[in-house]
């Protein structure tokens, strides 16, 4: 999925931050969140929600207590994310799988071109060599004199192949399919199943991640073990995409939930950033200076999340 919660910094998604939360530590970015007082949403945007969780004393005290544990559970990683979130939500695995494609330069030592459909998503020539790979959509796939051979797929198919764990095609369905030069395919599978790339380094390669793939992946690639004694809400939002913003729940030892909501609901913090503070994050850079995320609200529950993403990142 992913640092998606953002350093802390000196200006202020989740539960309203407490008065006498201490302040994250310096290398920290606070995460945006919802002030009290925003304007109520123009006319026909539909009234924000309050995504936040029931929050009572002891569990508000066992996520101070448990602010800096050590993360003991190891994390999903990038592959078992991608098979979880397939397995879930296919359509934002499909987006996922091929924002992932340009980054397969970074595991194929051999250039290589060839057509990716992956079903519902579209169909892209895939062109891997030694300046790079190049993704371009097509109308429909081109012709073998062209493509040394095309791959399709339903995206949790697909995702099972490009992990690993899928070793054969066509013996299950619904199944992937090959056409073209067979023999030609099974290296670069081979070699894909086999990457350990975290996600930082898949958008090094130059992988390309919108925010909405990002997030709807994330819930997968956070040990839900991560999660125990915290209970907050934390709201995400990217000035270019205007009112859109994502709340991230911790729920005490359960999967984080992700919602895509309008601006505005109530979160305990807000992490405001650019889209560019949001893609050097999430390869693992700090922002550049004067582009630092903006942190309201409940900044431990921000540096928390920030840890969780670290982690999960790679």
């Amino acid at each position: 999925a992913d640092d998606l919660a953002g350093p802390p910094d000196a200006a202020g998604p989740a539960p309203a931050a407490a008065p006498d939360v201490a302040p994250p530590p310096d290398d920290v970015a606070p995460a945006p969140l919802a002030p009290p007082d925003l304007a109520p949403p123009p006319d026909g945007v539909a009234p924000a929600r309050d995504h936040r969780p029931v929050i009572v004393t002891s569990a508000a005290r066992r996520a101070a207590a448990a602010a800096r544990a050590p993360l003991d559970a190891p994390a999903p990683g990038l592959r078992r994310a991608l098979l979880e979130l397939a397995a879930e939500n296919p359509l934002a695995a499909a987006g996922l799988i091929a924002g992932l494609v340009p980054a397969q330069g970074a595991v194929l030592a051999e250039p290589l071109s060839y057509d990716l459909t992956v079903r519902g998503h579209g169909t892209f020539a895939v062109t891997i060599g030694h300046g790079g790979t190049e993704v371009q959509r097509l109308t429909k796939r081109r012709p073998r004199k062209q493509a040394a051979f095309h791959l399709a797929g339903e995206p949790h198919v697909l995702a099972q192949l490009l992990t690993g764990d899928r070793k054969r095609l066509g013996r299950f369905k619904p199944s992937a399919r090959i056409t073209g030069r067979r023999r030609r395919a099974r290296p670069p599978l081979k070699a894909l199943a086999e990457s350990t790339l975290s996600l930082a380094e898949a958008v090094k390669a130059g992988a390309r991640l919108e925010p909405a793939q990002v997030y709807a992946a994330l819930p997968y690639a956070v040990a839900p073990e991560w999660t125990k004694g915290h209970v907050f809400t934390v709201a995400q939002e990217i000035r270019e995409l205007g009112s859109r913003a994502w709340y991230i729940t911790a729920r005490d030892g359960v999967r984080l939930s992700v919602v895509e909501h309008t601006t505005g609901a109530a979160a305990d913090a807000t992490v405001t950033m650019s889209r560019a503070a949001f893609d050097r994050l999430l390869q693992g850079e700090p922002p550049a200076p004067g582009d630092l995320p903006v942190v309201r609200g409940d900044r431990e529950a921000v540096a928390t999340l920030k840890r969780w993403t670290d982690r999960a990142r790679g």
